[in-house]
């Protein structure tokens, strides 16, 4: 079993976004967080940052500038991993940045695995997961 966990919002862009990450780093970015919940964020990031390698493969082609469309999983057994994010939650909750959590069985064509997670590209349907 794999989860994702995704928040619409737009950035100082006017980007939409999807990812909890990208919405962390927003957040922590912006003027709209006080200190403690900044220096919480600021320690769930180090942690992720320390103990989360980031995914080497993003798509399927092997052409250099190909475009970036891989969505990433916890693995159910990443207990850690899955409570570390939780509090980053609850820190992105109290801001207004509703966070969805989807769980599949099938994340689809994995491109990227290690212990912790996955990186992959959903099949048919589930590709309106990626934005």
């Amino acid at each position: 079993m794999y989860l994702r966990f995704i928040t619409r919002f737009r950035d100082e862009d006017e980007e939409e976004c999807t990812g909890v990450f990208q919405a962390a780093y927003y957040l922590r970015r912006s003027e709209l967080i006080n200190d403690f919940d900044k220096h919480c964020l600021n320690e769930l990031l180090d942690w992720f940052g320390e103990n989360l390698n980031a995914p080497t493969r993003f798509h399927r082609s092997r052409r250099r500038n190909a475009r970036n469309v891989s969505l990433s999983w916890f693995k159910c057994s990443s207990k850690e991993h899955v409570q570390k994010l939780y509090e980053m939650i609850w820190i992105l909750d109290k801001y207004g940045m509703t966070v969805e959590r989807i769980k599949r069985r099938n994340p689809g064509y994995i491109l990227y695995e290690d212990e912790y997670q996955v990186s992959s590209i959903p099949y048919g349907r589930e590709r309106k997961l990626v934005i």
